[in-house]
């Protein structure tokens, strides 16, 4: 969590002074991804699962393969989330990407990232395994143009307003919220199966 939040931080202080570093900072944290450097990181969560959906949506097919190779959203999108692209876009993209977040407010996250999905459509679909498809996906983002995301994120996608996102968050939170309890209750059966192998 920590090294996220410093590649962003570095990334703001070879732009501004430390005190607008700092105060943009904390806005990013707040408003662009709440809840993604809590302990649970359950932001990050929410987050990955509302980009999946939308992916879904937007490009079925990609969401086939994707589920086909056991490659899920979170293992392409966790990092983007909470780097903010610092480390995995080129710097001039970046920038350019950024301009575009701190000028449109934070729903227009949303929208890169869902740009990000269809910029690494071609080699996900193109992968035989996770690892293809993880690398794949990370040499295409390297070599991506800012100003061409930023259409794609802006022209293509769909476009989505605050309200869009409080709402696609809340059913991620539902989504989130199943899918912690399913684990924990996991936990609990394992633990419980661990006791009664010890008692014998």
């Amino acid at each position: 969590l920590g090294a996220g939040m410093n590649f962003i931080a570095s990334g703001l202080l070879s732009q501004l002074d430390e005190a607008e570093a700092f105060w943009m900072l904390t806005l990013v944290v707040a408003e662009w991804l709440p809840g993604h450097f809590s302990p649970t990181m359950r932001g990050n969560a929410v987050d990955c699962h509302v980009l999946g959906a939308l992916s879904r949506a937007d490009c079925p097919h990609l969401a086939e393969r994707l589920e086909a190779l056991d490659v899920t959203v979170p293992l392409l999108a966790t990092r983007w989330f909470l780097c903010l692209w610092v480390s995995v876009l080129p710097h001039a993209s970046l920038l350019r990407v950024w301009d575009a977040l701190f000028t449109l407010g934070p729903s227009a996250t949303m929208q890169v990232a869902l740009a990000c999905m269809r910029v690494i459509r071609v080699p996900l679909l193109a992968a035989s395994d996770v690892g293809q498809a993880l690398g794949g996906a990370k040499e295409s983002l390297r070599a991506t143009d800012g100003g061409a995301l930023l259409r794609t994120a802006l022209l293509d996608v769909p476009r989505l307003s605050a309200a869009d996102l409080a709402a696609w968050r809340t059913r991620g939170q539902q989504k989130a919220s199943e899918e912690a309890s399913s684990l924990e209750a996991l936990r609990r059966s394992r633990a419980r199966g661990s006791s009664q192998d010890a008692a014998r």
